[in-house]
């Protein structure tokens, strides 16, 4: 496991082979798994990356890199809101959740946040060696 913090740093194209070591496999076994961290930037090499991939399969639509882009924009938006939530009030990590996922039931977002609050705390006392042995703490 490579763990790469403040990966938007990293040359494109370091992370363009990053990407194709971490999709080969060995005996159907991954051979590297990456985990990058980072700021906005980090988003948008991926957007150039993939767009650079798509130009190399022949699509050629520049729309298309501009929808990625929105797409991205709207992760990165909800992924903030919800760490928002986690830091601060319950209740506005349940708005998040309300605006950002589909409930069978409305009462569903307060189960689901319990879930995320308690799945958050189990990472934050996991350490480096059981992340690398792919473990989460109990």
């Amino acid at each position: 496991m490579l763990l790469v913090d403040e990966a938007q740093e990293m040359d494109p194209e370091v992370l363009s082979e990053l990407r194709i070591l971490s999709s080969a496999d060995f005996d159907a076994t991954s051979l590297l798994t990456v985990v990058l961290s980072g700021d906005a930037r980090l988003t948008e090499l991926f957007v150039e990356d993939m767009e650079g991939q798509m130009r190399e399969a022949g699509i050629g639509d520049p729309t298309v890199g501009k929808k990625i882009n929105a797409l991205m924009e709207s992760m990165n938006g909800r992924i903030g809101a919800y760490r928002e939530g986690l830091r601060s009030d319950p209740k506005v990590l349940v708005e998040a959740v309300r605006r950002n996922v589909t409930m069978a039931q409305p009462d569903e977002a307060e189960a689901l946040v319990q879930r995320m609050a308690a799945l958050h705390a189990r990472l934050a006392r996991t350490d480096v060696g059981q992340l690398r042995a792919g473990e989460i703490a109990a």
